[in-house]
Parts: C-alpha cells; sequence; structure tokens
C-alpha cells in the first residue's frame, strides 16, 4: 500500500522550486541542523554571522537535492525502467563521457563549479572500486568483474548519465555538504533532543499540524523499527495461522482470481499476453501475519546473529543492526535462487509488493481494526480486500508490469499490448491531473501519482468482484448491519473502501501531499468511485452527477 508517511520530507521538498514555502521551511530546517551539529562539536556560540553562512551551505544541498529528485521524476513522472547489461568498464565510459553532456535539470548557480575552475569539481565516480569496496568484507564473496561478474543489470543507464553530467557541474564542497545532510537526516532524531526538536518543528511547520509523539511512543517506535521482528514476537499468536490468517489468504486467492477472470475478458491484450499474466498472477507469492520460523526462538537468535546490543550506546547501537541489514544483503550475492522474503516487520500497519520477488506482504499490523475485523466480511472486503487488490495490482502498474513472474525486468508483453496499456494509462493521467484542490489552488500530478492511481483503481474492482466471488459459497446472505439496514451489501462494501481513507488535513499537509506519488486520500476515494460504475449503480448516482461524471471512466484492470 505504501501508506504516505511524514518522514518524507526530504523528497516533498527536494520536488518543490527553491522559491516555495516547502522547499523555503526546508532550507530553514538544514541550516538549523548544520548550526546545531557545529556549534555542539566546537562550543562555539550561534552568531548570526554563522547563521547566515549555514542558509547559504543549506540551500546548496537544497539545490542538489531537488536536481537529483528531478532526475528520477522527470517531468513529474516516474521513470521508464531501461534496463541494460554493461559491463563495469561499459558503465565507466558511459559516465565518463556525460562530463560535456548538456544537463537535463537547473542547478542552482551557487551549487556549481563554474568551467574555468576545474578544481572544485567533483571527478566522477570509480565504479570497480567502489564495487570492490562495497564487497571487500561480504562472507563467501570474491568479485570477478572481469569474470562472471563483468555483466551489471543497470536499470536505468539514462539516469546514470545525467547523474555523471551533474555531478560533473557540483561544486565539490556542496557535494560533500549534501553527502553529510543524507546521513544526519536520517540520525539526527536519535542524537539529541535538540535534533528531534528540530525535526518535529519543520514538520509542523511544513503540515501545519501536530507532531510531536510522546517520549515512550518515541522510544517504543524506535525499537519496533531497529528490531522489528523480536517486538513482533509478542503479537505472534500460533493461533493466528488457522485463523485470521487462514481467512486473508483465502480474501487474497478470491482477489487473485477475480484479477485472473478479469484478465481473459480483456480486449486490448493478446491471448498470449493474457496467458503470460495469469501465470505471473498464479507464481505471485504471499507473505500474511508474520514468519513462521518468528515462534522459535532458536531462529530469532539466528536471524539476529552477529548483532551485540549496547545497552548504554543507543546509536551505536542503531548503527550496528544497519550494518548487519547491509552485511545480510551484501553476503547473499551468490545466493540468488533465496526468495527475498519478508520485506518488512509484522508490526508494520502497511502492505507491500516486491517487483523482483513477484510477492505481496500483509503484516499483522494490518490485520487489525479499522482495516480488518469489521464484523461482516462485505466490510473486510471493502477495507482490507481493496488494499490486497492494490497490492496485487502493482504488479501490474505502469512499472509493475515490467517485471516477468520470476521477478526479471524484461519485456514479457507483445508491443500491441504495451502499446495499448500505455495509451490506457493516459486516461488515468488526464482525470487524476484535473482534480484541484481548492484550498491551496493546485492539481493533483496525474503523471507523479499515476502506478498507485492504477493500483487504487485495479484493487478495489477486484476487492469487489471477490467479494462477490465469496458471497456465492457461503450458505446465506450476509445480515443488514445494525443501523444501516437500509443499506444494500455493495452500499457497505464502498462505505468500508472510503472509511480506510477518512482523514482530516490541513492546508499545509495538502500542499506537502502534492509531492507524494499517492493522491490525497479524498482524492483517492473519488477518483476510484468516479470510475466504478458499480459504485453509481449501488448508488443510484446518475450520469452527469458529482459522482457520477460525464466524462470516460479510466479503466485497466
Amino acid at each position: 500500500m505504501r501508506l504516505r508517511t511524514l518522514s518524507a520530507a526530504a523528497g516533498a521538498a527536494a520536488e518543490a522550486s527553491s522559491h516555495t514555502p516547502l522547499a523555503l521551511s526546508y532550507v530553514r530546517y538544514v541550516a538549523r541542523v548544520m548550526l546545531h551539529a557545529y556549534t555542539w562539536n566546537s562550543s562555539r556560540a550561534e552568531t548570526p554571522a554563522l547563521r547566515r553562512a549555514f542558509l547559504e551551505q543549506a540551500r546548496g544541498v537544497q539545490s542538489v537535492e531537488a536536481a537529483v529528485y528531478r532526475l528520477t521524476h522527470p517531468e513529474g513522472g516516474q521513470p521508464t525502467f531501461e534496463p541494460e547489461d554493461l559491463t563495469v568498464d561499459e558503465l565507466q565510459r558511459l559516465t565518463d563521457g556525460a562530463a560535456n553532456d548538456s544537463l537535463q535539470v537547473s542547478l542552482d548557480p551557487r551549487a556549481t563549479c563554474p568551467p574555468a575552475e576545474s578544481a572544485c569539481r567533483v571527478q566522477g565516480v570509480r565504479w570497480r572500486a567502489l564495487l570492490q569496496r562495497l564487497f571487500a568484507d561480504a562472507r563467501n564473496v570474491t568479485l570477478e568483474l572481469d569474470g562472471r561478474d563483468r555483466l551489471l543489470l543497470v536499470n536505468n543507464a539514462r539516469y546514470l548519465r545525467a547523474l555523471a553530467a551533474l555531478l560533473a557541474r557540483v561544486d565539490r564542497t556542496v557535494l560533500q555538504n549534501y553527502l553529510w545532510w543524507v546521513m544526519v537526516e536520517t540520525l539526527s532524531p536519535h542524537t539529541d533532543r535538540a535534533m528531534r526538536d528540530l525535526k518535529v518543528s519543520y514538520l509542523e511547520e511544513v503540515t501545519d499540524s501536530h507532531t510531536q509523539p510522546a517520549r515512550s511512543l518515541f522510544c517504543a517506535s524506535a525499537v519496533n523499527r531497529m528490531m522489528g521482528m523480536a517486538v513482533s514476537v509478542g503479537v505472534a499468536d500460533p493461533a493466528f495461522p488457522k485463523t485470521t490468517g487462514h481467512k486473508v489468504s483465502q480474501m487474497l486467492e478470491d482477489v487473485r482470481s477475480a484479477f485472473a477472470a478479469r484478465v481473459s475478458r480483456l480486449d486490448w491484450m493478446d491471448a498470449r499476453t493474457k496467458a503470460a499474466t495469469r501465470e505471473k498472477v498464479a507464481a505471485m507469492t504471499s507473505f500474511v501475519g508474520f514468519p513462521d520460523w518468528l515462534l522459535d526462538s532458536q531462529s530469532l537468535e539466528e536471524y539476529y546473529q552477529g548483532l551485540v546490543v549496547d545497552e548504554l550506546g543507543y546509536l551505536n547501537t542503531l548503527l550496528r543492526i544497519n550494518q548487519l541489514l547491509i552485511s545480510t544483503m551484501l553476503d547473499s550475492l551468490r545466493s540468488p535462487e533465496e526468495s527475498p522474503g519478508w520485506v518488512t516487520d509484522p508490526t508494520d500497519v502497511n502492505a507491500f509488493h516486491t517487483f523482483q520477488a513477484n510477492a505481496i506482504t500483509v503484516p499483522i499490523g494490518i490485520l487489525q481494526f479499522p482495516f480488518y475485523d469489521l464484523g461482516l466480511e462485505v466490510l473486510n472486503y471493502g477495507a482490507i480486500g481493496s488494499i490486497l487488490g492494490h497490492e496485487l495490482t502493482h504488479g501490474f502498474d505502469d512499472q509493475g508490469r515490467q517485471f516477468d513472474k520470476n521477478g526479471n525486468m524484461r519485456q514479457w508483453w507483445s508491443n500491441a499490448t504495451v502499446s495499448e496499456y500505455v495509451n490506457k494509462t493516459e486516461c488515468f493521467v488526464r482525470q487524476y491531473s484535473r482534480y484541484r484542490l481548492e484550498e491551496i489552488n493546485a492539481k493533483v500530478d496525474g503523471r507523479l501519482t499515476l502506478g498507485e492511481n492504477i493500483a487504487d483503481n485495479g484493487g478495489l474492482r477486484e476487492a469487489l468482484a471477490a467479494y462477490r466471488l465469496l458471497a456465492a459459497r457461503l450458505p446465506r446472505a450476509e445480515p443488514k448491519l445494525p443501523g444501516l439496514e437500509h443499506h444494500s451489501l455493495d452500499q457497505l462494501f464502498f462505505l468500508a473502501f472510503a472509511n480506510v481513507w477518512c482523514e482530516a488535513w490541513t492546508v499545509s499537509s495538502l500542499r506537502y501531499d502534492l509531492t507524494n506519488e499517492h493522491s490525497p486520500n479524498h482524492v483517492r476515494v473519488r477518483g476510484v468511485l468516479h470510475n466504478m460504475q458499480e459504485f453509481a449503480d449501488a448508488w443510484r448516482c446518475e450520469r452527469g452527477s458529482r459522482m457520477n461524471p460525464d466524462s470516460d471512466k479510466c479503466v485497466i484492470w
């Protein structure tokens, strides 16, 4: 599902123009952190001159961050994967040759190294040395960059070349500040109270809402993020697989069947591509609740093997945990047959689709009220069922459809089907780009949000079809909902879906939301329901009314 999170502050500000309120708030935040770190380390007092100096440094950081962001989000959208097999030397020549390329994004002059002053330029990435250093301590891995490891799968060589062109123009000091900031922005809330307060103040400024958690909640959340599997032991009920786990897995099977049936009826896909698409959805694996081994204490010990917890060194422990995660990933280079498995901790209130594994992960954290256990199955299918459908559909959104059933990035659809698909996505781009947020006089970016919008639309349609499969198996129709007896089951289904995305917002938070790949929640609801004739029929919305507009209904899945 990839819920929006406030921790995405850097991307939000990076996307913004340097003169927008979001970007200006971000620059002030960066400068304040720099100033605090400098005065704390040097025991110097803050002065107006220091504040001005760090404000200037922060503008350079924001400029580089904005430029990098725009390279990965061209024209407000997501980049198209263009996988290429390159040797290390070919990759080196590709990026070395980019120094004289025209820059694809604007860069603040204050962050740019003048052409005549080559001493301030970055000399480029040395890929061979970087890879060798990265894997230097990996167990059972010896790189053979002129042998078995000579081929690298580069997802987007165009991006790497553009990035190299950018690096050739960035002032070396500005780039060093940017790299420093990438690390410090992540770690600073885990250092002292002043750093945490700076982060909270920034978030409250850009969202116009209170975000400061109680100290106990901050600490509990930190432990959960760092050692989520260990924390999850507390919610790993041995009875879960036969109760909630079984029911959710059956719901996912209904969603899978509904999707496959819909593929068979599509008129824009040729027969071979339909067959390959059904094979992919049939091969899709799922992880529901928590891993089975979590109930075995010895397996848990093995999971954290090598980790030394320093009871008096919180930050050191945090760094060791991250080092363990990275080392485990690097050590697995020679084990491609191993499934990535769980991509998150069971306590996470979210759900995920992993393209490379062709897998869906549904943690026990989201299998709670108000997403699940709503009393009636029609409500469960409208809520968590639409989320399951959302995740399944991600495997066939504008990015996911580029990965085959084995998680390999390649063209496995026919050219004609790809062309039809791309044409259909433009309907969603146009539709969501028309949604105006009057409070901030701005529109949703239909291209930036395309993948999530496709998943939202397909997910709800599949969940409704899945519920009808379940209803056909039930010995009798589900009872009416007390207090809402006059509502039909279809109406309850749509109410449950809408309730998942119910939220209050501020003007600042709306502006912040527009920098995210998800549409604002109320737009997510409106956009999907506008495209579903079943909704209009259930609520008897006349054609041309607010919830059944005259515009074409966008449908892919």
